[in-house]
């Protein structure tokens, strides 16, 4: 028992000044969304023409796979978490306090169960007191094709807006700059990236990735990458990274969900209808979610998400008894995370009111109905609304109907009294 309090005690002495350093001025912490990047990862498995370093000998994990580095990342992650944490969420698990969402990749998966390892550790054995064992925590996800909460494989609509968008002046005018630089990859590669390509495929945003990765892991590049990598590859890959929440109907179609699902808890958490009532939503997800989020609320940095990036939205209760929501960003781990203006708040902590109120033109309301290719949804919006006026019609006939039965009742009432 001694050993347990031990390690307990460690845990919350060990970065004290860490804990909950927001609610001294910003208000006492009631509930938190919290999204963070998967950690260090292997190459994926599409390559360019003549790569080295793409054989598989050489990422032994496998493509696209947590490396032992990014397990690592996590779990030091999830032990800042704890400490962030300590005197908010109990020590030894319960589905009542905590619920984890993955996206449906394994890096994301074994990155949430590296991440949980480092916030639950070893608690005692209920059925001896010298003995510890692990916590082992659930975390949930669904299949890339029927994830409504991340994916976009069932939502048609979002790649018609992005058709869309490729053709806007200003989306071409600003790749047309970097014309050059695509016949110089396309050249060196062999690969045909088109620079108006703003899906998430074989692109400009793995290439970069491919580098970064290689680079990272001290796999010498090619010299004629010198010419493209760091830059320009990284300026244009951020700029392609915004696309998807580039206006607010892009926005909604990539983030609304998460963001509905984000504020629906909140309001739940204060009615007292959160069922059970969690402390803590976790989302274990990508580089280009958080991008995506920090776009949406117009605090985007305009710089690339490092692995095991977080992102904080916390619901807390200032000292006038007020709801506030504040915004955490911690894209190292050798600083604490920057306390984010939300443009439109008046503060930091953001009145909640205010901040649903920003939020709401992105949050999605019936997400089938959004998703649907632009001209069945104008098919489904008039089939809606001709049906309404069918039944209102409908309505008023059987209303007509029966008024005009009931005058020709009082008629023959009133004829058969003055007979009489």
């Amino acid at each position: 028992m001694k050993e347990f309090m031990i390690i307990i005690f460690g845990l919350c002495i060990e970065h004290i000044l860490s804990s909950d350093p927001l609610s001294s001025k910003y208000g006492q912490l009631i509930f938190s969304s919290i999204i963070y990047r998967h950690g260090d990862r292997s190459i994926v498995n599409e390559s360019y023409y003549q790569d080295k370093w793409s054989n598989s000998s050489f990422w032994p994990m496998g493509y696209g796979q947590l490396t032992d580095n990014g397990v690592d990342q996590q779990y030091e992650l999830g032990k800042w978490l704890r400490t962030r944490y300590c005197d908010f969420l109990p020590v030894k698990y319960s589905p009542n306090d905590i619920y984890v969402r993955s996206t449906d990749v394994d890096r994301t998966i074994v990155s949430a169960l590296s991440n949980l390892s480092g916030m639950y550790p070893p608690v005692q054995r209920s059925d001896n007191q010298t003995d510890y064992h692990s916590q082992i925590v659930p975390v949930h996800t669904e299949s890339i094709h029927q994830d409504k909460l991340f994916a976009l494989n069932s939502c048609p609509r979002f790649a018609e807006e992005l058709e869309k968008l490729k053709k806007e002046s200003e989306v071409q005018m600003y790749f047309e700059k970097y014309d050059e630089i695509f016949k110089y990859i396309n050249n060196k590669t062999r690969l045909t990236l088109d620079k108006n390509n703003i899906l998430y495929t074989m692109d400009v945003y793995n290439l970069y990735d491919i580098f970064f990765i290689e680079s990272l892991y001290n796999y010498t590049l090619p010299k004629w990458t010198k010419k493209i990598y760091p830059e320009p590859l990284r300026t244009i890959i951020i700029k392609k990274e915004t696309f998807a929440t580039y206006n607010a109907v892009l926005k909604k179609l990539r983030l609304g969900p998460l963001l509905q699902e984000v504020v629906t808890h909140m309001n739940k958490k204060i009615n007292g209808t959160l069922d059970p009532s969690r402390k803590l939503w976790i989302y274990s997800a990508h580089d280009f979610t958080i991008v995506n989020v920090l776009n949406s609320l117009n605090v985007f940095n305009n710089q690339t998400v490092p692995y095991a990036s977080l992102l904080m939205l916390e619901l807390r209760q200032n000292s006038r008894k007020n709801y506030v929501v504040t915004v955490s960003y911690r894209n190292s781990t050798r600083n604490e995370p920057y306390l984010l203006q939300v443009p439109g708040c008046s503060t930091k902590a953001c009145d909640l009111r205010t901040f649903e109120a920003i939020l709401a033109p992105f949050v999605s309301t019936d997400r089938d109905l959004e998703c649907l290719p632009e001209h069945e949804n104008d098919f489904f919006e008039v089939w809606i609304y001709l049906t309404t006026f069918i039944l209102i019609a409908v309505v008023l006939a059987i209303i007509s109907f029966i008024a005009s039965d009931k005058i020709v009742i009082c008629f023959r009432k009133r004829t058969e009294y003055i007979t009489l």
